[in-house]
Parts: structure tokens; C-alpha cells; sequence
């Protein structure tokens, strides 16, 4: 293989998974992207010995495959803040929970005596 045909192969790899993300990026779940981004990660260090052999195609190849990244990008950072709405949610339904809760210990008692 060739180094061109190399590079050209992970680029596909890489625009392949893009488009999978694109596709699904609404029925993904976090862990879904997490993935992407590890197999992403993967493609792209593979990547590191041909950047020397990086032409004008495939650079514009890659700026199509990072303009698609912002649509990517976008829905993990809604997931994100949806996921911190539910935690600050959570954590607020635990501070009325607690204040239902006897967490006080009786120190004294007082008696009133009537004759």
C-alpha cells in the first residue's frame, strides 16, 4: 500500500464515521459519542506519519470533514447541558428531601407542670 492510498483510506475511514455520526447524532447517547471520539482519535494519530504527503484534495477533504464537525460538536454540547440541568435538578430534589428528613437529635426536654 501506498502511502497516498494510506492516508486516503483513513481520511474515508474518518468521513465514514463523520457521516454515521451526522446520521444518528439524534439517537446517539453519550457514551455513542464517546466512542466516535476514541475511534476519531485513533484515525487521526493513524494520520501523523502522512502529514507530509497531505495534497490539496485531501485538505479540502478535511475541511469538509470539519465543517461537518460543528453540527457534531453542537448536539454533544446540548447533551452536556442537558445532562447538568438534570444533576443541578437532582441535587436541588435532594436539598427538599433532607429538609423533610429529621436529621436533628433532642437536646432537652421541657414539662409543664399544671396543678
Amino acid at each position: 500500500m501506498t502511502e497516498q492510498s494510506g492516508l486516503s483510506e483513513l481520511l474515508e475511514r474518518i468521513r465514514h464515521d463523520t457521516d454515521e455520526a451526522l446520521n444518528n447524532m439524534y439517537d446517539w447517547s453519550e457514551e455513542d459519542f464517546v466512542e466516535f471520539l476514541d475511534r476519531r482519535e485513533g484515525l487521526v494519530l493513524a494520520m501523523e506519519p502522512y502529514r507530509s504527503q497531505v495534497n490539496e484534495f485531501d485538505k479540502q477533504y478535511i475541511n469538509e470533514i470539519l465543517e461537518s464537525d460543528i453540527l457534531i460538536r453542537a448536539r454533544m454540547h446540548f447533551l452536556k447541558e442537558e445532562s447538568a440541568e438534570q444533576l443541578r435538578q437532582f441535587g436541588g430534589a435532594r436539598v427538599q428531601q433532607r429538609g423533610y428528613q429529621n436529621q436533628y437529635t433532642m437536646d432537652g426536654l421541657f414539662i409543664d407542670k399544671r396543678n
